[in-house]
């Protein structure tokens, strides 16, 4: 089996990659590229003052999961 960097010592290899390596390499760019995406969207949303959930409606979320909870422990 040729190694990855095998294959990329000489130009020959590198424009003839096998398959398998051409589909790992693409995969590779691809979950690369989806990390540097989240990350940029993290920092961004880092960034604003703005709540991404109003006050009230996560209030009365938070209020009937604990109800449940409690309802459920006794």
């Amino acid at each position: 089996m040729v190694s990855y960097h095998m294959v990329l010592a000489t130009k020959a290899g590198h424009q003839g990659w096998p398959t398998r390596l051409r589909v790992i390499a693409r995969r590779r760019q691809a979950v690369s590229r989806s990390l540097t995406v989240a990350l940029r969207e993290i920092r961004r949303y880092q960034k604003r003052t703005n709540l991404l959930i109003r006050k009230l409606p996560l209030q009365h979320l938070v209020r009937d999961i604990a109800h449940m909870f409690v309802y459920y422990l006794q």
